[in-house]
């Protein structure tokens, strides 16, 4: 068993090193955030686009849901320590801002009575981004 997983991650690193660099200005993904805050695990869920403005530097744009009722919109910049053009493996850091919107229905008990309302929070955030493509 140790040794199939083993030879599968070999052949997809293989594979990862013999790959050509992207040559598409466009680009296309999905993300996942896991904040580990007790009590509760927040987990985020999107996807993203990037438009390369040259071949260090490009917009990424993002949007997505999480566990707990927040949706997320936002845009980065983002710059590349490597040309693309020349590393398929590439660092790349940047920074941005997100919308985040919070609601969720909220009902409250009360002598044979059920009030319902919803919660909300609304704000804007500043946001580093770091990463590896």
């Amino acid at each position: 068993m140790n040794r199939n997983i083993l030879l599968s991650f070999f052949m997809v690193f293989v594979c990862f090193l013999t790959t050509k660099a992207q040559i598409s200005k466009y680009s296309i993904g999905v993300f996942s955030d896991i904040m580990l805050e007790a009590p509760t695990y927040d987990t985020f869920y999107g996807i993203n686009g990037k438009y390369d403005l040259n071949n260090h530097s490009g917009i990424q744009v993002f949007g997505g849901y999480s566990n707990v009722h927040m949706t997320t919109v936002g845009a980065d910049y983002i710059y590349n320590i490597k040309d693309q053009t020349k590393s398929n493996f590439n660092i790349y850091g940047g920074i941005g801002l997100s919308g985040d919107f919070y609601k969720q229905k909220i009902v409250v008990e009360s002598e044979d009575k059920k009030i319902s309302g919803y919660a909300k929070k609304n704000y804007v955030a500043i946001n580093p981004t770091i990463g590896v493509s």
